[in-house]
C-alpha cells in the first residue's frame, strides 16, 4: 500500500505504528513505513510494540534502540486487551493534545 500512504496520511493530527514484538523480521519494514511517515507529517507519533504478553518477545526499550527513538515513544501493548490498546491510544490523543495543529 505504498501508494497510498500520502492519501492516508492527509489531515493526519498524529500516528501509531504497530510492530510485531515476537517477529524481528517485520522491524525493517516497521521502519520504512516509520520514515515514510516521518519526512510527510510533523505531528506526534507513538510505537506499540505488541504480543508483551507474550514470553520470547522484543521489549520497547529494545525496539526504540533499533528504531533510534527516545524510549518515550515506544510503549509496549497487548492488542487483544482492551485496557492495554485504550491506555496506548489515550497516550497518542494527549500527545495530540500538547501539540494541537496549527492552522
Amino acid at each position: 500500500f505504498d501508494f497510498m500512504w500520502e492519501i492516508l496520511s492527509e489531515g493526519a493530527l498524529g500516528y501509531l505504528i504497530l510492530v510485531p514484538g515476537d517477529d524481528p523480521a517485520a522491524l525493517p519494514k516497521a521502519r520504512r513505513i516509520m520514515d515514510v511517515l516521518a519526512s510527510r507529517l510533523d505531528v506526534p507519533f507513538l510505537v506499540g510494540v505488541s504480543k508483551q504478553d507474550k514470553e520470547r518477545v522484543w521489549s520497547p526499550e529494545d525496539v526504540a534502540l533499533y528504531f533510534r527513538l527516545p524510549p518515550e515513544l515506544v510503549r509496549g501493548v497487548v492488542c487483544i486487551e482492551r485496557d492495554s490498546s485504550r491506555a496506548l491510544l489515550a497516550e497518542l490523543f494527549d500527545l495530540i493534545a500538547a501539540d494541537p495543529p496549527t492552522s
